[in-house]
């Protein structure tokens, strides 16, 4: 992978990112120097890393969270949060203690205001939802009102 991106027309100038699934790198943890060591070779190569939360549950090692760039949490992920509280609860725990590594923690696709206040107070760094911008293929501004509430919440953090 790093040999084929290293080719690439312009890839100096491209902010790439490598997204890793949770459930593969736990799938390798008999190999998990392996795993340690090629993920260690993207970063040196120049490439940032993202890992994918597939589960509420933190089973890597603490070195393989401490080599990621960006913690995502996957949508399905969310879903069943929304379902269940408890699920929620440890979510919450989850990236409580992704938040020691000091790398920024995005959701995407939030359904309402409070589960977007709930979790910016929570320490996450970046969500989506439709709620602050409709999806478009355009860019479009988010209305003021909005934007001053998302403002107030990282004040109260």
């Amino acid at each position: 992978v790093i040999r084929s991106l290293a080719r690439m027309n312009h890839v100096n100038e491209l902010s790439i990112v490598l997204m890793f699934d949770s459930d593969d790198i736990e799938a390798s943890l008999n190999k998990i120097e392996e795993v340690k060591t090629v993920l260690e070779d993207i970063s040196h190569a120049g490439f940032k890393i993202a890992l994918i939360l597939q589960d509420t549950e933190l089973t890597l090692p603490n070195v393989i969270y401490a080599l990621f760039d960006y913690y995502l949490v996957d949508e399905r992920l969310l879903k069943k949060t929304y379902k269940n509280e408890r699920n929620r609860v440890y979510l919450l725990s989850a990236l409580g203690k992704l938040l020691r590594y000091k790398r920024p923690i995005i959701l995407s696709d939030m359904t309402n205001w409070s589960d977007i206040e709930y979790f910016v107070r929570a320490g996450v760094d970046y969500i989506s939802s439709d709620e602050i911008s409709k999806k478009s293929q355009m860019i479009l501004p988010i209305e003021k009102k909005k934007a001053q509430k998302i403002t107030n919440l990282i004040r109260k953090r």
